[in-house]
């Protein structure tokens, strides 16, 4: 019984992990977009930039978070 509990627990980070990795590469997608019209419309992706480099820390850190937590 306690092992079925383990494989559960297991499978529900590793379900969430999935998650998180899914929503950092729709972020990512959608920052490429955003970079794209930011060209179009002023040239300037200094702002974007920024914002690329936080989302990817953060996405980054998520993930190194959860790969510690399976172990």
């Amino acid at each position: 019984m306690v092992d079925i509990w383990i494989l559960k627990n297991w499978l529900l980070k590793i379900l969430f992990g999935l998650m998180k990795l899914r929503v950092c590469i729709m972020q990512h997608a959608t920052l490429r977009i955003v970079k794209l019209w930011a060209l179009i419309v002023n040239g300037s992706l200094i702002m974007k930039r920024e914002a690329d480099l936080i989302r990817f820390l953060s996405c980054k850190l998520l993930l190194r978070r959860w790969f510690s937590s399976l172990t």
